[in-house]
């Protein structure tokens, strides 16, 4: 006959022959209260929602960065949508970032396309914003934004516009839109022949007297090389740089129209090679172009390295040779040492050049220029060395002002940034993608991290925008 056990589950022992625990053993298995039960569930719920939509941030790319005089726009890839989206931030004054409400955006919103539209790429103007992509599979143009002289190509002059569609000329294959102040110009290729062709619209100066040309004009006559392939184009208020290479030879060409766009066949005669310096291989054209001032940079390398030649405008220092007077003639920059430039990005009042350290390995930023009053407190700590002073504004109030820094002087930046994938700029606003893909914007003196939840998840729902 067995006996019976007297041991326990409180008395089961461990290896050492003492017991591991002390006292009646508590119960496995117990009742939640109701209201703990619910929590626990909207908790749980929570931490759903959250996990699935840092999933979703973790699958966008940024395509595109785009800026205008007083806006930004991101081209967004979504893996896990299956489409682009667009967010835009800044002034919405003439409904020119794709937004309903008029105002100022301090974070990035995400502009409601319509239904059906397949968004393909994002070009921003001045005062304006073009959204290209595809309806019913056929190419469609959205316009947004000022449209005083024609410049949207909507064959109509408006003050505002909101989402426009654009009738591009038959047989044309459009790939990138180029703003100035007046008017536009349409860079595409014929669908059959697959030759480049440039259409433009808006102010044309014709005769000396600017004249609104709202509907598409084919550029005609343009005498170059049979053997030049056009790579780039690059506007202002009057006239136009042509980039592009000969495909025998291989070697940039530029090409300059003669500060007078004409339509009626006089391109011919207006557009000129613009001789580039010895030993300088030219690798990107810039223009700053505002109401007030045009600067234009030739970025490129030579037998010593970097090289970057600028002229025009320089009233705050922006063109980086150390002076505030003008330049009718390019002139080359005395670039920081130890640093290779790669690209340059510029605003009517800022400067920024992205590089490379040649000893830590990092990218950096330089910037030139002047910022916005006000902001000069806060930015001394990521400028050093700028030189400021304190003057009274109109209201009787102590302020820093900058009266510009006209030679490049580093950028700040947090040490998790090695690589810059992406820059531009506006007045005084830097914005930047690093090796991680993660966006960073140095705004009001300050280096924010746009991340998940702050503006990804931001829609357009028509609330009214932050105050200026």
């Amino acid at each position: 006959m067995l006996k019976k056990s007297k041991t326990t589950l409180t008395d089961i022992a461990d290896k050492s022959g003492k017991s591991s625990r002390k006292g009646p053993m508590k119960p496995i298995v117990g009742f939640i209260p109701t209201k703990d039960l619910r929590s626990l569930a909207l908790s749980n719920k929570q931490f759903q929602v959250i996990a699935a939509n840092e999933a979703k941030s973790r699958a966008y790319r940024v395509v595109a960065m785009r800026a205008g005089e007083s806006h930004d726009v991101l081209l967004l890839s979504s893996a896990f949508e299956g489409h682009n989206k667009v967010f835009v931030r800044g002034g919405n004054d003439y409904q020119y970032i794709g937004l309903k409400k008029l105002g100022y955006y301090h974070e990035f919103n995400e502009v409601a396309l319509p239904k059906g539209f397949s968004l393909k790429d994002v070009f921003a103007g001045p005062n304006q914003t073009f959204f290209l992509g595809k309806e019913s599979g056929n190419q469609s143009l959205l316009v947004c934004g000022h449209n005083q002289s024609g410049e949207l190509g909507i064959g109509k002059i408006s003050h505002n516009e909101y989402m426009a569609r654009v009738n591009l000329p038959s047989g044309f294959e459009l790939n990138r839109v180029i703003t100035s102040l007046k008017y536009s110009v349409f860079k595409g290729k014929d669908i059959k022949s697959g030759v480049d062709q440039l259409y433009v619209c808006g102010a044309i100066r014709e005769n000396e007297v600017f004249e609104n040309q709202t509907e598409f004009t084919k550029l005609p006559n343009i005498e170059i090389p049979e053997n030049f392939e056009l790579e780039d184009v690059v506007v202002a208020r009057s006239f136009f740089y042509l980039l592009g290479k000969n495909i025998i030879s291989q070697e940039v060409m530029l090409f300059e129209s003669d500060r007078a766009l004409s339509i009626k066949g006089l391109m011919s005669t207006s557009v000129k090679t613009v001789k580039l310096f010895p030993n300088f291989n030219l690798q990107k054209v810039v223009v700053a172009d505002s109401y007030a001032s045009t600067s234009i940079f030739l970025l490129g390398q030579s037998d010593t390295g970097s090289s970057l030649y600028v002229f025009g405008s320089n009233n705050v220092g922006q063109l980086g040779l150390g002076s505030d007077a003008d330049v009718t003639m390019f002139q080359d920059v005395d670039l920081p040492p130890k640093f290779i430039v790669d690209d340059v990005c510029c605003h009517s009042t800022i400067t920024v050049l992205k590089g490379n350290n040649t000893v830590t390995g990092k990218d950096q930023l330089y910037a030139c220029g002047n910022f916005m009053p006000g902001m000069v407190a806060h930015m001394l700590e990521y400028f050093p060395s700028m030189i400021y002073e304190k003057k009274l504004d109109q209201d009787g109030n102590l302020q820093l002002y900058s009266p510009g820094s006209n030679t490049f002087k580093w950028v700040k930046l947090t040490e998790k940034i090695e690589k810059i994938k992406k820059v531009l700029c506006r007045a005084g606003r830097i914005l930047l993608e690093d090796q991680d893909n993660k966006l960073y914007s140095l705004d009001r003196g300050q280096i924010i991290e746009l991340q998940w939840p702050q503006w990804l998840h931001l829609k357009n729902d028509g609330k009214k925008p932050a105050p200026r």
